[in-house]
């Protein structure tokens, strides 16, 4: 166990670091940013539900918690990435701030409560990752419920 947990937080570091450093990552044809931000919010909506559990700490391994936050802080860098790059690189036809763009609407249409049909590529990964069922105060019916902690 305490391999994958050092192997996921290897990933994060990669992601933070190619983000950082490679100016035409997320631009081109295909929805790489789009992809991966949702692979970190679905990572962090699996975390929330470890962060409150006592798990045993050994040196060198991370919390749920400290993976949590270093998930966010790559979903954070992911968004200002795109966001500052207002032309289009690597030959691509469309700016990164457009699906900086895209991703934010839909989580805006995710807090209103309505699906949306502004990106295709991302609505059904992101509503899939972004929402869960619990059951309502009665304990007999599911009821939709937004997780975003």
């Amino acid at each position: 166990m305490h391999e994958k947990v050092k192997l996921v937080e290897i990933t994060l570091e990669l992601i933070q670091r190619t983000t950082d450093g490679v100016t035409a990552l997320y631009a081109g044809p295909g929805d790489l940013a789009k992809i991966i931000f949702a692979g970190l919010v679905k990572f962090c909506s699996g975390l929330a539900g470890w962060i409150d559990v006592e798990v045993p700490q050994e040196e060198g391994i991370p919390t749920p918690l400290e993976l949590r936050q270093k998930a966010i802080q790559t979903a954070v860098g992911i968004l200002r990435c795109l966001g500052n790059k207002v032309t289009s690189v690597a030959g691509s036809d469309e700016p990164t701030w457009k699906t900086l763009r895209d991703i934010l609407m839909e989580g805006l249409e995710i807090c209103r409560g309505a699906p949306s049909v502004l990106s295709p590529t991302l609505s059904p990964r992101f509503l899939c990752v972004t929402r869960c069922d619990i059951t309502n105060s009665t304990g007999d019916i599911p009821t939709r419920h937004r997780v975003f902690r």
